[in-house]
């Protein structure tokens, strides 16, 4: 069986499944969409019959949830209905999670397309009622869980990354407190990152070899290491893996004494498999 489970901005997890929740679940028929879709870019030849792809970009995900708010022995459905509905934004996303039996987790960032409407029931005591979340998912994607193969020696380590999702990976650096870091690309051109030997760095940095996130370099909370990415960023250059395509990196230490690690998820449009 799927299990579907949502993220809350702040953390709060809700099991939608309607085996296991928390007084709130998805209907029998309850999600719509949600599920990737490309837009193309074609050309045709005079002479040639049909036309050929030159490019695919993957579009934001749309669709909505239907879901029951019935409350718990715990929880009332009025509390159930207030808590819910008070985890969605318009503007800051959670995170929607499906659980595949065969995949595994995968997940995307989802926010409110539009403020749900008003309850039909007004939640007298004992009643449960339903409510419809209009979602849109920004990546486009469904992403897998992080893959990561780590180096602790100054011996270069290889690594094979294979992409059977439905976009580029793009992989990243991490590199410890007080360590260089140097990847080399399937190319064999070189990046490397130098991380201080001070509190501040003590969780390491995150290197992003993606030209569309800037090339960022970022704390364990996902914030940007300004004065490290303008340091890191005239040296750095990337190269990506294609859908169905693997590529050989190579990892290593080349000065401090901690881990160096190469990180990448695959995106799908389905979820469902």
């Amino acid at each position: 069986m799927f299990e579907l489970v949502y993220t809350s901005p702040a953390g709060r997890a809700w099991h939608l499944s309607r085996y296991a929740h928390e007084g709130v679940f998805v209907d029998e028929g309850g999600v719509d969409g949600l599920v990737g879709t490309v837009e193309e870019q074609v050309f045709s030849s005079v002479g040639r019959a049909g036309q050929r792809v030159a490019g695919q970009q993957a579009q934001a995900l749309s669709g909505a949830l239907a879901v029951s708010v019935v409350g718990t022995r715990e929880k009332s459905v009025m509390d159930a209905w207030l808590e819910f509905r008070a985890d969605w934004s318009v503007r800051v996303p959670g995170t929607l999670m499906v659980v595949s039996p065969v995949r595994g987790p995968v997940s995307t960032p989802v926010r409110l397309r539009e403020v749900p409407a008003a309850p039909t029931k007004f939640l007298e005591p004992g009643a449960g009622d339903v409510m419809s979340m209009r979602l849109v998912g920004d990546d486009g994607v469904w992403w897998g869980s992080w893959l990561r193969v780590v180096s602790s020696g100054g011996s270069a380590s290889s690594v094979t990354v294979t992409n059977p999702g439905a976009v580029i990976v793009w992989p990243r650096l991490r590199v410890a407190r007080g360590c260089t870091g140097v990847v080399t690309l399937p190319s064999g051109k070189t990046v490397s990152m130098t991380v201080p030997d001070d509190d501040e760095h003590a969780g390491g940095r995150w290197l992003l070899l993606d030209e569309s996130e800037s090339c960022a370099v970022l704390d364990e909370n996902d914030h940007l290491d300004r004065a490290l990415w303008l340091a890191t960023r005239p040296g750095v250059v990337t190269e990506g893996v294609p859908p169905g395509a693997e590529r050989t990196y190579k990892i290593r230490r080349s000065a401090g004494s901690g881990r160096v690690a190469l990180e990448w998820r695959p995106g799908y449009l389905d979820p469902w498999r």
